[in-house]
């Protein structure tokens, strides 16, 4: 799930979660605020999640020409931008955040849609069979038993592209180092 990195007061870098299709970026004394948002009001800054035959695409709206927000360093210009992975947003005054599509591994049961190939764990060689217990590498996609028989996902410290396999590793990426 998409998310943005914002400063938390007192405590570094947070992320907040995208599940709703809009919010709201309002400027506040303590920095930026993050707000649901159900209505298409153009006065304020908003990132929303579009209708596209892509996973998980989101942009960035603001009203044409308004100054006060920039993204990766430039103004909005035209009021709307696709957004990408670590781009910062800055909100002038009040500081900034980064969108993230960086998803972390999780086991789930593996679905296959009908008519998908075969899925086969990179570890084993095996088929992973639909409802079994299985992670996707966050990184490289590819899917990994993950069952109390077959650990393969944790078998080794690191997925064949160099992902770390603990479930508890956190985000690869973090604006902690900017």
């Amino acid at each position: 799930m998409a998310h943005l990195w914002l400063r938390a007061p007192n405590c570094g870098w947070a992320t907040f979660a995208l599940a709703s299709p809009s919010y709201t970026l309002r400027v506040q004394e303590t920095g930026i605020s993050i707000a649901r948002s159900s209505r298409s009001d153009d006065s304020e800054p908003m990132v929303l999640r579009t209708d596209s035959v892509r996973p998980e695409c989101w942009a960035l709206m603001a009203k044409a020409g308004d100054s006060s927000i920039a993204l990766n360093g430039r103004p909005l210009l035209a009021g709307l931008s696709v957004l990408k992975d670590r781009d910062e947003i800055r909100l002038f005054h009040s500081g900034r955040i980064y969108f993230s599509t960086e998803r972390l591994p999780a086991i789930e049961p593996f679905s296959r849609r009908n008519g998908d190939e075969a899925i086969y764990c990179p570890r084993c060689r095996q088929e992973i069979e639909q409802g079994t217990d299985a992670v996707q590498c966050p990184r490289c996609s590819l899917f990994y038993h993950a069952s109390e028989d077959r650990g393969c996902w944790d078998y080794s410290p690191s997925c064949t592209c160099g992902r770390a396999t603990d479930l508890d590793a956190g985000y690869e990426w973090t604006p902690h180092d900017l």
